[in-house]
């Protein structure tokens, strides 16, 4: 079993981010999402499903490359949405889970862009959530509580009687799986900056992560810039037993916990 959760397919050029919901896909660059798709389906069985967000850049990108798979004549279940795979949930992606703090912080970093050492222009607003850090939820979850979400849905994916699944996120939302699951297969204590650095900035477009499951219990996740870690099962059981008890936390005071691999 394969997962591969990628980014959505190259969007329009917006001034600057104030909810995350704003841009559009870019229509001249459609032919993108298609070829990826072709590339992808040569070498794919015929289970595969395709996930996505409900927000309108996700699921139109998940539309496109079922449509294309279909095309090369695999047998192709979904779109299907699940909320799991990021923050926008409900209709279209309308609510936002996270802090009120960090759509803001995105747009601000990219609308006042400073140079930064070894940070392109385009990954500053994932920086500047990194400096914010995994465990803050100012009026929201926080992000290692989005992290273990995206870790409870690999979970039970993996699960499933499938060869592939394509799940459509976005950039923002990988990244903190990918700093928290290394994390805690690390155990060093590394701030969300040095996992920045170390797994090559923000993700792009159509580019992610591809988790592989064998029989038993390991699981590989390979990151984008091509590094593969091996791991046990159990990091994503304790990603959803943090996150369940988090949930249990919030329904019982209001406040969430931290969500971690302690």
């Amino acid at each position: 079993m394969e997962i591969h959760i990628i980014r959505h397919g190259p969007k329009e050029i917006v001034e600057a981010h104030t909810t995350g919901r704003e841009a559009s896909l870019d229509d001249s660059l459609r032919y993108v999402i298609h070829d990826y798709a072709k590339k992808l389906s040569e070498n794919l069985t015929e289970d595969i499903e395709v996930d996505s967000l409900a927000l309108s850049r996700n699921y139109k990108t998940a539309e496109i490359i079922a449509d294309e798979l279909r095309d090369t004549g695999m047998k192709v279940n979904g779109p299907t949405i699940d909320d799991r795979l990021g923050a926008f949930v409900g209709e279209n992606g309308e609510m936002n889970l996270l802090s009120p703090d960090l759509p803001k912080i995105w747009g601000d970093a990219e609308k006042n862009y400073q140079n930064v050492a070894g940070v392109a222009k385009e990954d500053r607003g994932m920086y500047a959530w990194a400096e914010y850090g995994l465990d803050r939820a100012e009026g929201g979850i926080s992000l290692r509580e989005l992290a273990c979400r995206m870790g409870q849905y690999v979970l039970e994916t993996i699960e499933k009687d499938l060869d592939t699944v394509v799940a459509i996120s976005n950039s923002g939302f990988i990244e903190p799986f990918m700093y928290v699951t290394l994390d805690m297969i690390e155990q060093l204590d590394k701030t969300a900056v040095e996992y920045f650095f170390e797994t090559d900035g923000a993700v792009r477009p159509l580019e992610g992560i591809t988790i592989t499951s064998y029989d038993g219990e390991t699981v590989e996740m390979t990151l984008p810039n091509g590094e593969t870690i091996q791991f046990s099962k159990d990091v994503l059981r304790e990603q959803v037993e943090s996150l369940e008890e988090s949930e249990e936390m919030f329904d019982q005071t209001g406040e969430g916990v931290e969500c971690s691999g302690d």
